[in-house]
This record gives C-alpha cells, sequence and structure tokens, in this order.
C-alpha cells in the first residue's frame, strides 16, 4: 500500500489536505508453471489463491481449481484464467514437455532355427535391463541379448535414459518348424508353369 496526498487550497488562506490509501493487490498467476515430465506421468499446475479459475488445454484431470492435474502424451500448452478476492483479474500460460521413450517391439515370433537375438533399437545414453532374463539371456543388460532358452516367455524390460524410465513387456513365441521332406533339391520350371507341392 502507498498513501496519496491531495491538497487545495481554500479561501483565507486554508488548505485542504486529502489523503488517499491505496492497496496494490499482486496479479494473479502461475506459482507452478512449465514442466517437464516423462509419458505416462503427471504434471502439477499450481496458480496463487483465488475465487475462480478455468483452465483449458488437452488432458486435465477433473476437478482442476487452484492446483490442476494433466497428463498430455505430448508437449501442450495450458492456460488459466484467475480472480481473486480483489476482483483482480488474469491469464497466465503453463507449458509442459513430455519426454517420449522410443518404443520397442511387443513381441518376437522365432523359430527354433532362428538366430535368437532380441533386437532392441538403441539409445544412446540409455540403460538397459532385463529383470527377469537371468538364465534366460546372455547379457540382461544389452539391448540385444542373445536366448538361451528357446521357450515361449514373458521378459520385462527396463528403459532408463537418466530422466525418464520405460517399463516394457516383451513377449517372445517360439514357433514350431516345418520340415519338408521327400522333395528333391532342385526344381526345373518354364516361365508361366505352375508349380504344386503337397504337404503332409
Amino acid at each position: 500500500a502507498f498513501v496519496i496526498l491531495s491538497t487545495q487550497n481554500l479561501p483565507g488562506g486554508c488548505s485542504l489536505i486529502t489523503e488517499y490509501v491505496v492497496d496494490v493487490y499482486p496479479q494473479p498467476g502461475l506459482v507452478l508453471s512449465d514442466a517437464l515430465i516423462c509419458q505416462g506421468d503427471t504434471a502439477t499446475l499450481l496458480a496463487t489463491p483465488a475465487i475462480s479459475w478455468i483452465w483449458s488445454g488437452p488432458s486435465i484431470i477433473p476437478g482442476a481449481g487452484q492446483v490442476a492435474l494433466v497428463k498430455p502424451s505430448s508437449d501442450a500448452i495450458y492456460q488459466v484464467t484467475i480472480q481473486d478476492e480483489a476482483g483482480c483479474i488474469a491469464v497466465d500460460t503453463a507449458y509442459v514437455t513430455v519426454i517420449q521413450l522410443p518404443s520397442v517391439p511387443d513381441s518376437f515370433d522365432l523359430c527354433l532355427s532362428d538366430n535368437p537375438i532380441l533386437q532392441i533399437p538403441i539409445e544412446p545414453g540409455t540403460v538397459y535391463y532385463w529383470s527377469n532374463g537371468v538364465n534366460r539371456l546372455n547379457d540382461i543388460t544389452s539391448p540385444n541379448p542373445v536366448l538361451l532358452i528357446k521357450e515361449n516367455f514373458d521378459f520385462i524390460l527396463y528403459r532408463n535414459n537418466g530422466t525418464c524410465v520405460a517399463v516394457d513387456t516383451i513377449v517372445v513365441r517360439i514357433l514350431d518348424t516345418l520340415v519338408i521332406t521327400g522333395l528333391p533339391d532342385t526344381f526345373k520350371a518354364c516361365a508361366g508353369d505352375t508349380a504344386m507341392f503337397q504337404l503332409s
């Protein structure tokens, strides 16, 4: 608050001094605004105390007031219109950045005769950990481990890039190998001919 003095000179040499006290209220706005989250996480946006808050933006969890919980799937912008008890109205903006780890295959279909390597895309600076891969993989910290036991199994893979952790279930299915016997090693056919094989 501050004081303003107004002086008015009156006839007879008198002066009328009026004192005005001015209260200055802070502008409403966001206390916690810009946020950096991992994909699937929730960001918390916090506004100043007020009597009403109107939020706009994607994936706002119902019940937002002074605090808004948001769960965007990609980078998003949020706005809030705030009105406080003093009648001050303001609009503020928050930016939420979503860190996304690259997707990985959710399953591998392998034949018994296949080279049993689980090929996961390599992400620089990322740590890998196959939590239930002991005795089943040759290296539980490799993005591309060799399968030691060829049988159906659901692996759990943790990926940590220093900021975000992703947990993926990767299903390995071992398919029966089809063996064809009783056929010659080579065939001769003319262009346009049809070759028929009967499998049993």
